[in-house]
């Protein structure tokens, strides 16, 4: 009897110890499934981060593509200003040598209605 009584304190020793075992395998896999999904949410969050640059990235090059489109546009209408401001000034110029060749026509006129004037006196 002693020794049937010693073999079943052994093998509820040995129960024991299993259903302990047992029960930090279980704790064991539920940390590995935390992990695991700890894992896959950093692993997503990294991709949507990544993503989320790269549209920063593209918007940025759509950015610098509008803005030299911009400079150029800017540079044209400056040439174009200045065109027209050297025209201007050329038109302005040849009416006041249009309005000298006047006045020296006036003149010319004067001077002859003078003499003619002097001649019939």
């Amino acid at each position: 009897k002693l020794e049937v009584a010693e073999h079943e304190t052994h093998y509820n020793t040995l129960d024991d110890q299993t259903q302990e075992l047992i029960q930090q395998m279980q704790h064991m896999e539920d940390l590995h499934k935390d992990l695991q999904t700890d894992f896959e949410g950093a692993l997503a969050s990294s991709h949507q981060t990544e993503m989320t640059l790269q549209e920063c990235e593209t918007k940025l090059q759509e950015s610098e593509k509008k803005m030299r489109e911009l400079e150029l546009g800017c540079k044209e209408r400056d040439g174009a200003l200045r065109e027209r401001d050297a025209a201007l000034q050329e038109g302005e110029r040849e009416r006041e040598r249009e309005k000298a060749r006047e006045k020296e026509r006036e003149s010319v006129r004067d001077a002859d209605s003078k003499k003619l004037e002097d001649a019939l006196k």
